[in-house]
């Protein structure tokens, strides 16, 4: 990783040395802030480089979208033959991030933008490790009170639960996947998360705003996410309608998590899409709250939901929030505390005390 990573900057420095001196500047500067802050804000920050909080102006910001299938391939043939970066360039699926670059920004800044996002992935290692096909569907095989209770032995927040949610459009048919052992009622997918902000006052205290203009924050959607969605607390329109949640579906979601207000309950229904919310409504977003960003983390009663964190809809029991980088940890304890709970309810039914039956098979 350190190689790549050496190779990486070499790139972006040969890149700045062969740029026009209508980029001299810029791509100085982002070497520059590359090369100072790579120790302390992609470890406990990445999002900060993808949100324009580079320690320098950008002057008329835009955004791009990273990583983009047409410039993957661009960034990964103009690549020198020894950097492998196609596979670096899949570090993150199927998410992607907004970063910001100049405006009439050239193919160059592309590259140098995309090598940035790159960077900021190899020194970011929770990002690194996304659950395989079979992970999810060994994790499929649980309740969300298994996982719960493993995740309290990992002194994850809140055991990762997402409180107070309600089904209001339970599927309609098994999620894909839940074939064989599978629990029929259960659906597990990466998180992509949409933050919202009050329509009017103050946003300071949020993240940077990260939308492009002219896009629909819906048009953003993740494929074969489950989407998390956050609205500001004591609203009283919905953030999610009969419209937005068709266009998910469009966009192959796998399911809509909303932190707050949803409408057009029925609609909602059609989609058969898992669907979770607080609470309803009969006014649209449009009163009181607006999209603000896509693809950040967002502390909902304090548990975090990262994108590419593993969301474990339980239709029956609940949401529970699994942080990626504990998959495997999880995996391997949760065999041995389901048996555990299992022997303590047989010994129990015989006849024994809780007590001793804890005592007995959890230790």
């Amino acid at each position: 990783m350190v190689r790549q990573a050496s190779l990486l900057y070499q790139y972006l420095i040969n890149s700045y040395l062969h740029s026009s001196d209508e980029e001299e500047d810029w791509n100085v500067q982002l070497a520059h802030s590359i090369s100072s802050e790579l120790k302390a804000p992609y470890l406990k920050a990445p999002h900060a480089a993808f949100t324009g909080r580079w320690g320098f102006p950008l002057k008329r910001r835009a955004f791009h979208r990273f990583p983009d299938r047409t410039l993957a391939s661009t960034s990964i043939s103009t690549s020198p033959s020894h950097i492998n970066t196609s596979s670096i360039v899949q570090i993150y699926p199927p998410l992607a991030v907004y970063v910001p670059v100049t405006a009439g920004i050239s193919h160059l800044s592309l590259r140098i933008a995309t090598i940035t996002f790159l960077f900021a992935s190899l020194f970011y290692p929770q990002s690194r490790t996304m659950a395989t096909s079979h992970q999810l569907q060994e994790l499929g095989t649980y309740t969300a009170c298994d996982i719960a209770d493993a995740l309290v032995k990992l002194n994850v927040p809140n055991a990762g639960f997402l409180p107070d949610l309600k089904l209001f459009a339970p599927p309609s048919t098994a999620p894909e996947g839940s074939e064989g052992d599978s629990n029929p009622d259960v659906l597990v997918a990466p998180a992509s998360t949409v933050l919202f902000a009050p329509k009017t006052g103050d946003t300071s205290g949020y993240i940077d705003a990260n939308i492009p203009s002219g896009k629909h924050f819906v048009d953003l959607t993740e494929p074969e996410t489950i989407v998390v969605m956050q609205q500001p607390l004591g609203q009283k329109c919905a953030i999610l309608g009969g419209i937005m949640a068709l266009r998910m579906k469009v966009l192959n979601a796998k399911g809509i998590v909303v932190n707050g207000r949803v409408r057009d309950i029925e609609e909602l229904a059609t989609t058969a899409l898992p669907i979770w919310g607080k609470a309803t409504s009969i006014v649209g977003s449009g009163l009181e709250a607006k999209a603000h960003a896509v693809q950040v983390p967002l502390d909902i009663d304090g548990t975090v939901v990262r994108p590419g964190d593993l969301v474990f809809s339980d239709f029956v029991n609940g949401v529970v929030v699994i942080p990626h980088d504990k998959v495997e940890e999880l995996l391997a304890i949760l065999p041995g505390l389901v048996e555990a709970d299992d022997r303590v309810k047989e010994d129990v039914e015989k006849g024994m005390t809780v007590q001793e039956a804890f005592k007995k098979h959890r230790g």
